[in-house]
């Protein structure tokens, strides 16, 4: 059916959008035969790996800035944050991730046991942040057919619900005289609906834009992966800076464990930042190679009914500040990261120096008590023989016995310990 539908292009179709949300042999082989996709394009959509093992054979190769604008397909790889009231929950989703056809991690950093106990939140709810792709691949317009682009997005499991409900993709400003019929609850869109509407709301002048410069068929994508991008940084700002509140509070590191737990929330967050990074550095680069063509490429078309419109910046250019801001905030949530390991390493060493002094201290107060016990013990054997004596309290000389006793006694234990343990003292 679908097949079928892609063969009959109606004539008065200008562009054509195809959106898919999950992959299968069969939707491959119904969209890759028809419109002659390269296969690559869905390989790169599948998988979802930051490094590769040695022996793997499904490694898929990095493409070449340089051949960008001869490219017909982008992908770019994003965060999604999502919230799970409990455990129970969380496995739900995993189980129902496990049966999609790409593969997605509702935990890719790691970071959802560790952050839980910092939430002002009940006790069972997390927080995952899952790595997520969107791809997409157009075909120029010709004398036989229009614009054809496919989306390739993620499918979005059911358990659990977006964090802060959900991004705002409404277009425009939201006026009471914008209202619709019937909106649909908060957070119950999934990402293929996100797309679905961003997609359906083109204007007349943006399908001609499309038209005219092909490769602007990504922007209401790269648009609605930008805003998840914001959502997460906000979440992350929001985490390490009660981190560093945490850290700051007097009677923080009372507790050993504190700094172990500080450590623990922030590592996973600083191992993959500089993945994060290089995601948003590549989309930036990619963007801002292409933006040249197609900005030269509609200019030309467009300036006689749209010369009022063509005057403000229009493109993929357009996104290129909005990449920027989260490379920038990206590097600001990593600074203070290395910044609170670096504190939290600080007041670790600052901890075991006076965990040092403390013990140092103790092994004084027991050397002490230890040459006391030596310097007695003698005296305490001549007190114990003499008290043998039936006559000892009565006899004249109990008291020089005593110290003519204890006293060699003393020096011989003494001089023993001192050559049974040289240098060491007593």
């Amino acid at each position: 059916m679908l097949r079928d539908t892609i063969s009959v292009v109606p004539s008065e179709c200008k562009l054509r959008i195809i959106i898919a949300e999950d992959l299968s042999r069969d939707v491959i082989e119904a969209l890759g035969v028809p419109l002659n996709l390269d296969p690559r394009f869905f390989r790169q959509h599948i998988d979802d790996y930051l490094f590769y093992e040695s022996e793997v054979p499904w490694v898929t190769h990095p493409n070449l800035f340089s051949e960008a604008k001869k490219q017909s397909c982008m992908n770019f790889a994003f965060l999604r944050a999502r919230y799970y009231a409990s455990d129970a929950e969380f496995q739900a989703a995993q189980r129902q991730s496990g049966t999609f056809n790409v593969l997605r991690r509702l935990d890719s950093d790691r970071s959802r046991s560790g952050m839980r106990s910092f939430h002002s939140l009940s006790e069972p709810a997390s927080i995952g942040l899952a790595r997520s792709k969107v791809t997409t691949w157009f075909e120029k317009a010709n004398d036989m057919k229009p614009v054809i682009a496919v989306i390739l997005c993620d499918p979005t499991v059911t358990p659990g619900k977006p964090l802060w409900k959900e991004i705002d993709i409404a277009q425009g400003e939201l006026r009471p005289s914008n209202f619709v019929g019937q909106a649909q609850p908060v957070g119950e869109k999934s990402l293929c609906d996100h797309f679905t509407q961003a997609y359906g709301s083109l204007t007349l002048y943006e399908v001609r834009h499309i038209s005219a410069s092909t490769q602007m068929i990504a922007q209401p994508a790269l648009n609605i992966m930008i805003k998840e991008w914001l959502l997460v940084i906000q979440y992350m700002t929001a985490q390490v800076g009660r981190m560093e509140w945490e850290f700051q509070r007097p009677s923080f590191a009372e507790n050993s464990g504190d700094l172990a737990l500080l450590a623990s929330r922030a590592f996973p967050w600083r191992r993959t930042m500089k993945f994060y990074k290089n995601w948003v550095r590549d989309i930036l680069d990619h963007i801002s190679i292409i933006a040249t063509k197609e900005n030269h490429t509609g200019a030309n078309l467009l300036v006689d009914s749209f010369s009022t419109n063509m005057a403000e910046p229009n493109g993929l250019q357009t996104v290129i500040p909005d990449l920027q801001c989260i490379l920038r905030r990206l590097d600001e949530i990593s600074e203070l990261i290395e910044r609170l390991s670096v504190m939290a390493s600080s007041a670790g060493s600052l901890e075991e120096a006076r965990r040092s002094r403390e013990a140092l201290q103790q092994n004084r107060s027991l050397g002490l008590l230890s040459f006391l016990a030596t310097i007695f013990l003698p005296l305490n054997f001549a007190t114990s023989f003499l008290s043998m004596s039936p006559n000892f309290s009565a006899s004249q000389n109990t008291f020089w016995l005593f110290f003519a006793i204890g006293i060699p006694l003393t020096v011989i234990v003494v001089s023993l310990i001192r050559f049974l343990r040289p240098g060491r003292g007593l």
